[in-house]
């Protein structure tokens, strides 16, 4: 029983690794997460070219189809707040091909803090809110699903 139980421990040891080695990115692959500083954060969404991160709250949740406004911390790779962005918000529906009858503001607050009001959802249905971040030559966009009841 003993060499059985050995022999069992070193198959599950080396199918361990396997998994590890596999979960390691390679060429063409694109980690995980994102990481901020030196740890992944799971409160942060990272954009998806990973060149930033952010902390959002959505206001009211869950959102109505006029009246929301979206805060967000931007931050660098670092982990730094990024202050002085361009930032620019879009209501979205995928499913019908169009945006949002009313432009959506981005207010810079300071030290990475930003307001996004005036968003509009003129239907019932998903929705996405897509935020194109720019500062010193690097851009990126986060996107956000909103339901609308």
């Amino acid at each position: 029983m003993a060499a059985v139980r050995g022999a069992g421990t070193w198959i599950v040891v080396a199918l361990l690794g396997l998994v590890a080695c596999a979960s390691e990115p390679g060429a063409g692959q694109q980690p995980d997460a994102c990481t901020v500083g030196d740890a992944v954060s799971a409160a942060l969404t990272p954009s998806e070219q990973c060149n930033f991160a952010a902390h959002f709250v959505k206001t009211p949740d869950p959102p109505s189809a006029s009246g929301n406004a979206l805060a967000m911390d931007l931050y660098d790779r670092t982990g730094a707040p990024v202050a002085g962005a361009t930032v620019h918000a879009t209501a979205w529906m995928p499913a019908m091909g169009h945006g949002s009858t009313q432009p959506a503001s981005a207010t810079d607050n300071g030290n990475g803090h930003y307001a996004i009001t005036g968003l509009l959802f003129t239907m019932p249905g998903a929705w996405q809110v897509q935020i194109d971040v720019a500062t010193a030559g690097v851009q990126d966009r986060f996107t956000l699903a909103y339901t609308i009841q």
